[in-house]
This record gives structure tokens, C-alpha cells and sequence, in this order.
């Protein structure tokens, strides 16, 4: 899709989208498709309790869009976050609500490129392993004053759109969102907070596949490998996701798995961590954070019995290091480690 000639942009440089624009090669794989899912937190205001931003999900055309309704529109008591809703839900052209909204429209297409159009600051970025690889440019005609859509005498034109294609790849992961986002986030706390998360679901999705390919064919009687248990790639932090009979021995800070053959597991069958978001701090990782060892075993004998059973998912985790002396690091690095553990916990 090549980008409209008429188009007009204006790019604002505090945005994090606009600082990452590296050459991209397109992918000859075969088709992808999006597994998609999305979180919104209005901002807790009377006036609009359905906060201003607004989105469509289609997952069999592999299409998703995100609008913010303008917020400056309250100072005429228009919730511009009515004409957000509508547009998600309607054509421009049909779109008969007050107010103005930016938007940005992503499809992902058999030649796995998403293309997209943009009006405003609304965006994406493609996040490939711990890297940002690619963002979307914003439309600003001056600070804190973005193109949108709109049913007023100065409003911007579909036509106004910044459109372009993004060669994509399997595991690649795109986090959409509104100014909100992009305006409070460095791309680091992004990758940080989906890192550890988008591992987790390729993981998952491989051993899936694995498990189909293996239910549909003869069993030759060969064990195929399932499961990593511990990931120490990331350089800021180490984390291991166990799954079943799993038992903890807290005076020995030592974690065992237990599992019915060896064959289940890709990789080493013991693991050191430290749980703790600071690997960039060998003192103070070495220095107040408890090492525990993560074994994996068959011999329910080399594992220690329980007296206390439970069928809930626990998180292992250390209060120690600078959350131990400083509230906002507690909010900062434990809290958020929690956080990401929950929502891949549900997922």
C-alpha cells in the first residue's frame, strides 16, 4: 500500500513511536494471524465514566482499530468520547456524534504485513524479542494539537491519513494504544511489561503445536520435548513459568518440578534465580537477594513431601533489595512483577 500523496504530517518528537524507523524487510512465510486481546482504564471522571478512547476487535478478518476521542471537547460539555464509540462501530460517514477523535486502523494481510492508516497520535509499535523494532508516526500540527475526525467545520479528512505497511513475523507482538500510552511509557517500560508475557503465549502456542502434530500422527514411541521451564534472556530480569506437581521448600530455597519423564522438558533440568527485576545490579542482586534453585526431576523421593496442599497458581517472588526500603521501588519493580504474573496467570 503505498502512502497518499496528498497526505499531510506533521510528527511530534515526543513521541516514542517516531524515534524508531529502521528499514523493514518484507516476510515470504506463510500466513499469520493475530491473537489479539485488549485492556482499557478510563480515567476516573464524572462527566465521561466511558473515558474518551474507544476500539474494535475483529479477529476473523485479522482487523483491530483504537480511536481517542479529543479531549478538549469538554469545555464546550461535549464527551468526545461518544463520537470515539461511534467511529469504532460505524463508518466515518456515519458517524453522526458531537465531538472529533484520532484513529488508527490495523489489518494484517496474507503477504504478513499489517497495514495501516493513521489520523493523529493514536499509534502501534512491533515489538520482535527485547527490541522495538518498528512505530508508528503521529500527525500533529502543532504541541498537544493532533489531526482527527470529526463532525466540525475544521476537522481532517480520511483522506488526511498517514497509511503504510509493516512486514510482520511470527512472535512479533503489537501493543496499540492512544497518546495515554505512548505519552507515559518509554518503549523500555513497554518491552519490559510484554516481554516476559509474549515468551509465555509463543511458548504455549508451540506446545500446542507440537501436541497437534503429535495426536495426528502414528507414536513412533519417540518423546517430543514440551516445556522450558526457566528463561534467563532478558537482561533485566529471570523468570521460570512451572506448570503441575510443583513443590516448595522454603527453608532451602529450593523449587521442585515434578514431572512423569524427562522427556517433557527442553534444555537444563536445574536452573538459579534470583526473583528480583535488578540483574543489572549485581551488588545489590548478589548482595540482599536470595538465590532459589529450580530443579526438575522424575523421582517424587528427591522432591520433598508437603503438609500444606494447594490448587491455586502461587507466585514466588522477593521483597528484599530496594523494595525493602523504599515504597515506591515496592510499586515500581514488586508490583508490577505481580501484575504481569496475574495477567498471564488469566490469560
Amino acid at each position: 500500500m503505498e502512502r497518499p500523496m496528498k497526505i499531510r504530517r506533521l510528527c511530534s518528537s515526543d513521541s516514542i513511536a517516531d524515534s524508531i524507523t529502521p528499514p523493514l524487510q518484507e516476510s515470504n512465510e506463510e500466513s499469520l494471524k493475530l491473537l489479539m486481546g485488549y485492556c482499557y482504564l478510563p480515567k476516573e471522571n464524572g462527566l465521561t465514566p466511558k473515558g474518551d478512547d474507544s476500539h474494535f476487535i475483529c479477529e476473523e478478518d485479522d482487523v483491530f482499530g483504537i480511536a481517542d476521542g479529543v479531549g478538549s471537547w469538554a469545555k464546550k460539555g461535549i464527551d468526545a468520547g461518544k463520537y470515539a464509540r461511534e467511529l469504532m462501530t460505524n463508518s466515518y460517514s456515519n458517524t453522526k456524534a458531537e465531538g472529533s477523535s484520532t484513529t488508527c486502523i490495523v489489518a494484517l494481510t496474507n503477504d504478513n504485513c499489517l497495514h495501516f492508516a493513521n489520523v493523529g497520535d493514536s499509534g502501534f509499535v512491533v515489538i520482535r524479542g527485547d527490541s522495538v523494532i518498528y512505530g508508528s508516526p503521529t500527525q500533529q500540527r502543532r504541541f498537544n494539537c493532533p489531526f482527527q475526525l470529526g463532525n466540525h467545520a475544521h476537522n481532517d479528512e480520511p483522506s488526511s491519513a498517514y497509511e503504510f505497511k509493516v512486514p510482520v513475523e511470527e512472535g512479533d507482538v503489537v501493543v496499540a494504544g492512544t497518546d495515554g500510552l505512548f505519552d507515559n511509557l518509554f518503549a523500555e517500560n513497554i518491552v519490559d511489561m510484554v516481554f516476559p508475557m509474549a515468551w509465555i503465549v509463543v511458548t504455549d502456542l508451540k506446545m500446542q503445536e507440537i501436541e497437534n502434530t503429535n495426536s495426528s500422527q502414528p507414536s513412533s514411541g519417540k518423546v517430543i520435548d514440551r516445556k522450558q521451564i526457566c528463561n534467563a534472556s532478558d537482561p533485566k530480569f529471570d523468570f521460570c513459568d512451572v506448570e503441575g506437581d510443583v513443590r516448595i521448600h522454603g527453608k532451602s530455597s529450593k523449587i521442585f518440578a515434578v514431572f512423569s519423564q524427562m522427556g517433557d522438558l527442553v534444555g537444563n533440568e536445574s536452573w538459579n534465580i534470583r526473583p528480583y527485576p535488578r540483574k543489572r545490579d549485581p551488588w545489590m542482586m548478589i548482595t540482599f537477594i536470595k538465590e532459589f534453585s529450580v530443579n526438575a526431576t522424575v523421582s517424587i523421593e528427591e522432591a520433598p513431601p508437603c503438609s500444606l496442599n494447594h490448587r491455586v497458581p502461587a507466585i514466588v517472588f522477593s521483597t528484599g533489595g530496594y523494595a525493602a526500603i523504599n515504597h515506591w521501588y515496592f510499586l515500581g519493580e514488586d508490583l508490577n512483577c505481580w501484575l504481569l504474573t496475574i495477567l498471564v496467570i488469566l490469560q
